[in-house]
């Protein structure tokens, strides 16, 4: 993923620029194999480098994103917990998962919590005390709808099945492929 290099590569010429006062020989060391290798128009040493600057905005949307992401993990956690509670295996489907409105999850949240919860949908509800008959955590900050139809039994079985499968696989020493 060419993102994620360039994302690293970055990182690396920051880092070797910014420990270069401290550790003067392995920041250069790091610069010249980093940049002076690739780039002729560089400047020839670590040591003439300027000194890497931040980017508040940059600050300000990391904050905002390790908010969402710890509001994320409140939500899977609780989750789990029901499981964990009701002895119902992570493999096995679950139907809906029901979070309060004003606990604001952006979007692309919604679908890193339905997978790691292994539930179909996630409903915003006014109260998650609406949901009568569904299995509410200890906080009381969602509530868990844990009753199985036959097609989601069918899919945990399957989940399971592959699992198996795997595992076997794995025991045997074969590849994927």
């Amino acid at each position: 993923d060419n993102e994620a290099f360039s994302t690293l590569y970055k990182v690396l010429v920051d880092f070797s620029k910014a420990c270069a006062p401290v550790i003067p020989f392995v920041a250069e060391s790091m610069y010249q194999s980093l940049v002076t290798s690739v780039n002729k128009g560089a400047s020839e040493s670590v040591h003439l480098c300027d000194f890497p600057s931040y980017d508040d905005k940059v600050i300000n949307d990391s904050e905002k994103i390790i908010s969402q992401m710890k509001k994320t993990r409140d939500l899977v956690s609780a989750a789990l917990s029901i499981r964990v509670l009701k002895a119902i295996p992570i493999r096995q489907v679950l139907g809906s998962l029901a979070v309060p409105k004003d606990y604001s999850i952006k979007k692309e949240y919604e679908s890193l919590i339905l997978e790691e919860t292994n539930v179909k949908k996630l409903e915003k509800v006014e109260s998650i005390e609406e949901k009568k008959g569904w299995v509410k955590d200890e906080s009381g900050l969602v509530c868990l709808d844990v009753y199985l139809t036959p097609e989601l039994i069918r899919e945990g079985r399957a989940r399971e099945f592959i699992r198996a499968i795997q595992d076997l696989r794995k025991d045997e020493g074969l590849l994927v492929s």
